[in-house]
């Protein structure tokens, strides 16, 4: 189907992205698939491994001169 093809495809493009970070010698990398609220999902996530930096992207533009910060960046920033 053409949503598991985009799946296979989002996690083979995240695993490359991840393959090119310079990550200290005992940093990791790790691409997982989650269900539910993402901005919950992500918190109980990063708490579950004791991450130390949880990273997400936003697909709007900034205001000029601003920052772009959509509604999960948001939600983390409160829960953090």
């Amino acid at each position: 189907s053409i949503a598991t093809r985009y799946e296979r495809g989002m996690e083979s493009a995240l695993e490359r992205l991840g393959r090119t970070l310079p990550l200290p010698p005992a940093g990791r990398f790790s691409v997982v698939q989650l269900e539910g609220d993402p901005a919950e999902q992500l918190i109980d996530r990063a708490a579950r491994i004791g991450a130390d930096l949880v990273s997400v992207g936003v697909s709007m533009r900034p205001a000029p001169g601003g920052v772009a910060v959509g509604p999960i960046a948001s939600a983390l920033l409160r829960a953090g």
